[in-house]
């Protein structure tokens, strides 16, 4: 009984290591696959989704997916597998009945997945629908469990040519066919036998096992290295802190309740030093652990379905798989820790708190140091100045905008409420300007939408030369992004940028939506069955949805971030929640919707949800007032930014929509600005305005 034996320590190990689903620890019940290539019961995501809502959060690696569980695709290896092993008392001492009820069985029909009786297995034989089923002795079946799994799979059918079984793959749809789909949906199409299709692809695979096994380990030795570190952390912490208190005590017999006060503070310094290195270390190692278990999970399923999966289950999930593999390659691995365990309190003779508490003013000055750390990490010293009248004084001339830190020490001890964050802030107005009339690379041509991107880099909508063009904040020119595979010229209006770091863009002329990444690779388009003139494109951090102003429809539609149309709201007129001609829209932070309705000089705001909130503005030139509003944008705090176009200013609402000031002045000379985009710097972000006209972008400070 060797092959039962084997077969009892196969199923044992398949149980532990690939068929318990990750929510429920139980046997997967209908698996389904999520887009990150993880898959759990059914069950479980309905019950995920009734409790947290959507997106789904992938519970192994956390990202979230605007998908419903419905829509998912089934994990047809998985469930193939489980239900290839749910036989256990196959070849048990126990005979088990037969479904007539007439027998024990004694055969399997490998294309019903049932056990039949010697009756039964002589019936299939003579019924037209079931002649060619394929029958097999159980015994026979036991031992392909063991040694060849894929070959008692049930026979996989055609989905459109139900009665006809997949045997071959077309390369060029790369999907799995049967013979009819070659000479009637893939005709002209390339194509070959299923079976060399799937051989190649193992080949693939076994490679990528290899390498994922590589970084597995890699990952492994980075988590162990960092561990042994967190502990080596923790024990000095607690030596350095028993010395620090003994040296404390000693003190106190000599000196006076300031002195304690004093320790006491160190000892909070230590703990905090050694609670900021603990806390870095914990994220490396949650860090380490997620790769690891995504890298785990990526080289199981892979083995698995190398030597389990049929060329079906092989070739049907060689995108998803190609997909996954490629992303976990560029997981770095190989690390070492951020934080060493070098935490130490030195006592000295000289750095005795008393003199600085109780000493006279000359000593403490010889003793104070000031140093100022500039936003570009150089250190540089700050002159001490007695003031004659028992105190000291530091000046400072800054060269730099920016975060400053400002230090002063007395006898290497930093002084109550050293060190000292600094923020420079430019002078309120105009800072730059950049970007001129042409065709070459740096210039424009009637330019509409600006985003900063994840790299706080400058994107512009170079409308008229039909690219994007990525620039730094200062003006010099990084990249240009260019499409030339569409029906008409790729005319760019304005652009948003996703949590993943995709770029949205509102493709004019082609009346559709395109996703790109920032090296300009082309990942999906979408919208051209609903859009007549997208204009502006604005992604929500509530939900993820995209939302696109249809300028000439007078109404803002509503996708999901992969592309489907989900609804719109508005429609042509001058009352609450009409339009005429929604030019630009932008999102807050908390959700609110907020859309520049051109031609009826106003403002609405909408809440998640799309009802109503506030409308503000209306036509004319005071503060407040608008002509022609544009290029919308919000800040951190929700404030509002408004191209007050034919009016020639930028005007600065607050979330409510009262009017706050303006950014530009008249001697800024700002005209057909189209284009908005307020940085996130503190306390006051930098605002990147476009002028169409005059093909150039300004950067302004507040």
């Amino acid at each position: 009984m060797a092959t039962e034996a084997s077969s009892d320590k196969f199923l044992e190990e398949i149980d532990e290591t690939f068929l318990n689903c990750g929510v429920c620890s139980e046997r997967y019940s209908n698996a389904k696959v999520l887009p990150c290539q993880h898959s759990f019961c059914e069950h479980c995501l309905v019950k995920l989704v009734e409790k947290t809502g959507q997106p789904i959060h992938c519970p192994l690696c956390r990202r979230k997916h605007y998908i419903k569980v419905s829509d998912l695709p089934s994990n047809y290896f998985i469930n193939e597998i489980s239900e290839a092993f749910k036989n256990r008392d196959v070849g048990s001492k126990e005979p088990k009945q037969c479904v007539c009820e007439k027998s024990h069985v004694s055969y399997r029909c490998l294309d019903c997945a049932m056990d039949i009786c010697d009756g039964c297995a002589r019936a299939h034989l003579h019924i037209p629908l079931t002649r060619s089923h394929r029958i097999t002795s159980l015994e026979s079946y036991q031992s392909s469990i063991v040694n060849d799994p894929s070959s008692v799979y049930s026979t996989t059918y055609c989905d459109k040519h139900t009665d006809s079984p997949v045997k071959f793959y077309c390369d060029s749809c790369e999907v799995a066919i049967c013979l009819e789909c070659t000479v009637i949906d893939h005709r002209d199409h390339k194509q070959r036998y299923l079976k060399d299709a799937a051989a190649e692809y193992k080949n693939e695979l076994v490679v990528n096992a290899e390498q994922l096994k590589v970084k597995e380990n890699e990952v492994r030795d980075s988590k162990d290295t960092t561990q042994r570190m967190a502990d080596s952390l923790e024990t000095r912490f607690r030596q350095e802190k028993k010395r620090l208190e003994n040296h404390t005590e000693k003190t106190i017999e000599e000196v006076t309740r300031k002195i304690r006060n004093a320790s006491k503070q160190l000892i909070d310094a230590l703990k905090d030093e050694y609670k900021n290195r603990e806390v870095n270390l914990r994220v490396q190692i949650k860090e380490l652990e997620s790769s690891e278990n995504s890298i785990k999970y990526a080289r199981e399923y892979t083995n698995n379905l190398m030597h389990y999966g049929n060329p079906v289950h092989m070739m049907s999930a060689k995108n998803g798989v190609t997909s996954l593999l490629t992303e976990i390659q560029t997981l770095e691995t190989k690390q070492t820790p951020a934080d060493d365990d070098d935490i130490q309190f030195i006592p000295s003779e000289n750095s005795s708190l008393i003199q600085v508490l109780e000493g006279n003013i000359s000593t403490q000055k010889q003793s104070l140091r000031a140093e100022i750390k500039t936003p570009d990490m150089k250190i540089e010293d700050v002159e001490v100045k007695d003031n004659e009248d028992t105190s000291l004084s530091v000046r400072y001339t800054t060269k730099m905008i920016g975060e400053h830190e400002l230090s002063i020490t007395a006898y290497k001890t930093h002084v109550l409420g050293s060190p000292v964050k600094i923020n420079v802030i430019p002078k309120k107005g105009f800072l730059r300007k950049f970007g001129e009339n042409g065709l070459a690379v740096g210039q424009l041509r009637n330019p509409h939408g600006v985003i900063i991107t994840r790299n706080r880099n400058v994107l512009v909508c170079d409308t008229g030369n039909n690219r994007l063009q990525i620039f730094t904040l200062d003006g010099n020119h990084l990249k240009s992004i260019k499409f030339t595979n569409f029906a008409k010229p790729f005319t760019p209006h304005y652009s948003a940028i996703s949590d993943d770091g995709y770029i949205f863009t509102t493709d004019h002329n082609n009346k559709q939506v395109v996703v790109c990444d920032e090296n300009g690779k082309l990942i999906r388009v979408f919208g051209s069955k609903e859009l007549q003139s997208p204009y502006g494109v604005a992604i929500s951090p509530i939900n993820g949805n995209v939302y696109v102003t249809d300028f000439r429809s007078h109404c803002v539609r509503i996708y999901s971030e992969l592309g489907v149309y989900m609804t719109s709201f508005g429609s042509s007129g001058t009352g609450d929640s009409q339009f005429n001609k929604p030019w630009d829209i932008a999102i807050g932070n908390t959700g609110n919707i907020i859309v520049s309705d051109y031609s009826n000089n106003r403002i609405q705001v909408f809440d998640n949800n799309c009802r109503l909130l506030h409308v503000f503005g209306c036509q004319g030139n005071k503060e407040g007032e608008m002509n022609g509003p544009m290029g919308v944008a919000t800040d951190t705090d929700g404030c509002v930014y408004i191209c007050d176009y034919s009016n020639k200013r930028v005007q600065k609402f607050d979330p409510q929509g009262k009017f706050i000031a303006r950014i530009d002045n008249i001697e800024d000379d700002v005209s057909s600005h189209r284009g908005i985009y307020v940085t996130d710097d503190k306390p006051f972000g930098k605002v990147v305005v476009i002028e169409w006209g005059r093909c150039c972008v300004k950067v302004f400070t507040q």
